[in-house]
């Protein structure tokens, strides 16, 4: 369908047209509209043919204006078109297709305008176009000069009438002329004086109208075309009361039906009234018929608990990379024979830190004897995770100290650097001319925090690749460690006596402990609800291993602390989770009064097989103590679980702690204050 936007007609029949809007279909039910220049259509035939004006008489001709010309006939419908007319402007929100009058003049909308975004100001151009300006009155046409009879002849037809107008002043008369037969008749000319008579001329047939010049204030004049399909409706409200909940918590709410909402698609939950606390989500499920929601919450800001919600399609947010695999501890370097120590040697500054070098393996223990010179220290490599030592062997007896060995060289100062940014990419490419395939490389989101990518490919000596499994934002700092120069070896000093040797122990691999996630604020309180809700707060690090991102032994240890109060005999639940994946639950626990006292919740669990559900198994052991207001006793729950049904590593998976009170009496709340993961094998 095309909207036109005539803004001059001419006394000629020509048009002026200011501006084209198209609006055509799409597969499905959707609709697109494009303005066109004029200009793509100037080797074109004309939009209008008004008609050629038929030979003039011997008449003078009409002014521009004359009577009216008869209507022309109605457009065809047309097929499909967005076109919504409203009649005059009222202030409300307005779609696409909506068709109203402002000011004597017709406005087409061209996207979904906010209530109060009218045809006027800076919203012009921007929701909507001009489809019929005004009409301007034409000006009165000039008189005929009289024209002298000719003699009799066959009338001429009438030409096409032209844009209607007010018709012109009549002529004077002109003298009479000799008797004959009337001359052709013209265009309607002023009669001329009376000469001897004569007998009259045959009048001429009076001419065809012409088309109607299109209409000024009026609009597009034509019946209405046909009504487009209607838009999807995602727009909602929802009067359920929750509270805004932190990444991984499962939302379950109703709002209006018969939406159009599907699995996977990106939504927005705004609390009411409020720019500062809301979620983002993605759709679980939608039931079109009850209206009912169940979301996972992908992100939040702000907190508390309400009852009054706007939901809205959000544009899919860029969620975190995966993180790289740890790089595998170095072995032990070998051991010098034992002797007693010496004074150490000064320590030499230490180097960038690189990549950890993997060690030597360890060598036997020697005999006991006096110490050799200190060797001079080494500047520091970059370290790598340590392994936890072995039981040591009973010492044997020392021998006499050696003199200390100077200090080693220090290390050379790292090199270089690059810092470059990205923007909404899952693949970021990376020039960093520093001349080695192995630099060292840190990669940062836009809140000024280090995350994990998918994988870092050296490409070559000069150009590397961060890639991540969604399109993420952020930066990337590169740079080049200093090499690592040994010091010099020690100089072996006189062997004492031997003592006698200690029994070894062996050496056996011990956890590699690592933070994880540190909570760094209290969480929400939550107060007055049933609705499940989360205990964590916001903090530094993460609560997320990506796919295939466990390892067969991963452990790990937390703890939260935080306050609880009570009414007396009340129920609470506390659940552990992965998504849906339950680690831990304690079920329905009935706690006495409590007034402000602590509680803590201590969990402990390990990765037993990896594989999608009913393959993967995960083992745990949660405690959950709390004080109650008699005698300050302790009470609680201790339990252990292992999940080999639901439990996936194929997939993202992140930690949770949700806390469910039984009533909604104000008197139950409870929220947290530290929590703290660690990695701890």
């Amino acid at each position: 369908m095309a909207l036109i936007k005539v803004s001059e007609l001419s006394s000629t029949g020509s048009v002026k047209i200011d501006d084209l809007l198209l609006i055509s279909t799409t597969s499905g039910s959707g609709y697109t509209s494009n303005h066109v220049s004029i200009g793509d259509f100037v080797s074109s035939q004309p939009f209008l043919d008004l008609g050629s004006s038929g030979t003039s008489g011997t008449s003078g001709s009409s002014g521009t204006s004359g009577s009216n010309g008869s209507s022309g006939t109605s457009g065809s419908s047309g097929s499909d078109a967005l076109w919504n007319f409203l009649g005059v402007y009222q202030v409300q929100i307005h779609n696409i297709g909506d068709v109203v009058t402002f000011d004597g003049e017709t406005w087409y909308c061209i996207q979904y305008a906010p209530s109060g975004a009218g045809p006027f100001g800076g919203y012009v151009d921007v929701y909507w176009t001009l489809i019929a300006a005004s009409g301007s009155s034409g000006t009165s046409g000039t008189s005929g000069d009289s024209g002298s009879s000719g003699t009799s002849g066959t009338s001429g037809t009438s030409g096409s009438s032209g844009v209607s107008g007010t018709s012109g002043t009549s002529g004077d008369s002109g003298s009479s002329g000799t008797s004959g037969t009337s001359g052709e008749s013209g265009s309607s000319g002023s009669s001329g004086t009376s000469g001897t008579a004569g007998s009259s001329g045959t009048s001429g047939s009076s001419g065809t109208s012409g088309t109607s010049g299109s209409s000024g204030t009026s609009g597009v004049d034509g019946s209405s075309g046909s009504s487009g399909f209607s838009g999807d409706i995602y727009r909602t409200i929802s009067s359920t009361n929750f509270s805004i909940s932190p990444s991984g918590t499962t939302l379950n709410f109703t709002g209006q039906t018969g939406l159009s909402y599907t699995a996977v698609q990106s939504i927005l939950i705004v609390a009411s009234g409020s720019t500062t606390d809301y979620m983002e989500a993605e759709i679980i499920s939608y039931d079109s018929l009850t209206g009912a929601f169940s979301v996972n919450v992908t992100r939040f800001e702000g907190s508390g608990s309400f009852s009054s919600w706007i939901i809205n399609l959000d544009g899919a947010s860029g969620g975190d990379g995966s993180s790289g695999t740890s790089g595998t501890s170095g072995t032990s370097g070998s051991s010098g024979s034992s002797g007693t120590a010496g004074t150490s040697g000064s320590s030499g500054t230490s180097g960038t830190s690189g990549s950890s070098g993997t060690s030597g393996d360890s060598g036997s223990s020697g005999t006991s004897g006096t110490s050799g010179e200190s060797g001079s220290s080494g500047s520091s490599g970059t370290s790598g995770s340590s392994g936890t030592s072995g039981t040591n062997g009973s010492s044997g007896t020392s021998g006499s100290s050696g003199s200390s060995g100077t200090s080693g060289t220090s290390g050379r100062d790292g090199v270089g650097g690059e810092v470059r940014s990205f923007t909404n990419s899952t693949t970021w490419n990376v020039n960093h001319n520093l001349d080695t395939e192995h630099p060292i490389v840190t990669v940062w989101d836009n809140n000024n925090k280090v995350i994990v990518p998918g994988q870092i490919t050296s490409v070559d000596s000069n150009n590397l690749t961060v890639t991540f499994s969604v399109p993420t934002s952020g930066y990337v700092n590169v740079v080049k460690g200093g090499d690592v120069i040994t010091g010099s070896t020690a100089i072996a000093g006189t062997s004492g006596s031997s003592g006698t040797s200690g029994t070894s122990a062996p050496i056996g691999p011990g956890p590699t402990v690592y933070g994880l996630f540190a909570q760094t604020g209290n969480s929400i309180t939550v107060s007055g609800t049933t609705v499940e809700s989360t205990l964590v707060g916001g903090g530094t690090g993460t609560l997320s291993v990506p796919a295939n991102g466990f390892q067969a032994g991963d452990s790990f240890m937390g703890r939260m602390v935080g306050h609880i109060s009570s009414k007396n005999n009340v129920t609470i639940r506390i659940r552990i989770k992965t998504g849906s994946a339950i680690l831990g639950d304690t079920g329905l626990l009935t706690i006495p009064q409590t007034t402000n006292k602590h509680y803590t919740i201590d969990l402990n669990f390990t990765i037993r097989a990896l594989g999608a559900a009913t393959v993967a198994s995960v083992v745990s052991g949660i405690v959950f103590t709390y004080s109650k207001d008699a005698s300050n006793a302790f009470e609680g729950s201790d339990f252990s679980v292992v999940n080999n049904t639901t439990f996936d590593t194929t997939i993202d998976n992140t930690l949770n702690l949700t806390v469910e009170w039984g009533t909604t009496d104000t008197e139950n709340e409870i929220y947290s204050e530290y929590f703290v993961l660690n990695k701890v094998y």
